[in-house]
């Protein structure tokens, strides 16, 4: 039997997140047969789909966490490894900050590299100027280029997004399992002490400065709606932040956070409507899980065009006044929630679908 032929994926951390979480699901969907996935990562600490990964036969190395002085210690990681691991012959960099290290040595071993950009911004601060600096090269040192949004491709690769190396590979979920679904919801409101004229309000994303949950918190409680509920499906190194935000708004009982769970579509049935004021994102996977679930979505004017895939997205500049305003107007009518995830499915974004498209891809640039 022949074997399959393995890419080497490289992300900081195998921790619930965005990229993470699109690269497991094409993991879980792609035919480990002729296609296994393997990873380096840059930390030693355990992480969320470790063994996951290990079950379904994927390999874990560590690289060094790269932090400028150790630039020669790093660069000896990847000439060593690439040395001992002739196996690969395809590269799938997440990681931009050091892409133009990894992804450069990469091709000097003759290996089809690819970058993929799943933001638009490095956010602010001295710390974003030295990650524009160190990915700015990536634009002529990879082979290929990925993006999930036509904005997200071009904030990383400039022009390089009208060439026939760029790819625009849409970010797939499980359109069948976001599909809503009224028991499930009735659960989520029995266990979370809901009541039938509670209004939930719901947002999912790491818990990290650029998903803005400060101005989330503080429009929420601006909002004059009687039982107002505030529910944040998310993980990350904000929590502590947001619960003491919430308590100086006194906002904190009426504020739940689910931390630590991949299960993001049993969630959702139990929201009333959606609120995303992200700052920037890449293209933002959980507007279309909402989408698919028929939950009307409350979004921030700037992020890309590509969400608009229903009826469902309004689009509001991020100031309270606004905000509040738009969020008070919105009704959901959960008779017409189920019928959304055909549409998503339809538009493109079937997990199905896109992983096909990239076992493909990978089959026929690895020559299989």
């Amino acid at each position: 039997m022949t074997e399959p032929i393995r890419i080497l994926h490289v992300l900081g951390a195998l921790n619930i997140g965005g990229a993470e979480n699109l690269i497991m699901d094409w993991y879980k969907n792609i035919d480990r047969t002729k296609v296994q996935f393997d990873f380096v990562v840059h930390t030693s600490s355990p992480a969320f789909y470790d063994e996951e990964i290990k079950q379904y036969g994927g390999h874990i190395y560590i690289a060094p966490r790269f932090v400028g002085f150790n630039i020669f210690s790093y660069i000896k990681f990847w000439i060593d490894f690439f040395k001992e691991h002739s196996e690969y012959n395809i590269v799938h960099g997440h990681v931009r900050s050091t892409a133009a290290i990894y992804l450069f040595i990469a091709n000097r071993f003759k290996l089809i590299t690819i970058s993929h950009s799943h933001s638009t911004s490095s956010g602010t601060g001295f710390s974003a100027i030295v990650k524009n600096i160190m990915q700015f090269p990536i634009r002529w040192i990879a082979n290929f280029y990925f993006a999930p949004s036509i904005e997200s491709g071009k904030w990383l690769f400039g022009n390089k997004v009208k060439s026939d190396r760029f790819y625009l590979l849409k970010n797939g979920i499980d359109t069948e399992s976001f599909r809503f679904n009224s028991e499930i919801r009735n659960e989520i409101r029995h266990k979370f002490n809901y009541k039938d004229e509670d209004k939930v309000f719901g947002c999912v994303g790491r818990l990290i400065k650029s998903k803005n949950y400060n101005f989330l918190l503080s429009s929420f409680k601006e909002l004059e709606i009687n039982n107002k509920k505030l529910l944040i499906i998310g993980d990350g190194p904000e929590y502590n932040n947001i619960m003491t935000l919430a308590r100086k708004l006194k906002i904190d009982q009426e504020l739940k956070i689910v931390r630590g769970t991949n299960n993001v579509c049993y969630f959702l049935n139990g929201m009333d409507t959606f609120l995303f004021p992200s700052k920037f994102e890449g293209l933002g996977i959980s507007v279309i899980e909402a989408e698919a679930n028929g939950l009307p979505i409350i979004l921030n004017t700037v992020l890309p065009n590509e969400l608009d895939l229903t009826d469902l997205i309004t689009r509001v500049p991020l100031n309270i006044d606004d905000w509040i305003k738009s969020v008070a107007k919105v009704q959901s009518d959960l008779t017409k929630r189920i019928n959304y995830s055909e549409l998503i499915r339809h538009a493109g974004y079937d997990i199905v679908k896109s992983t096909r498209w990239l076992e493909h891809w990978y089959l026929k640039k690895d020559g299989k």
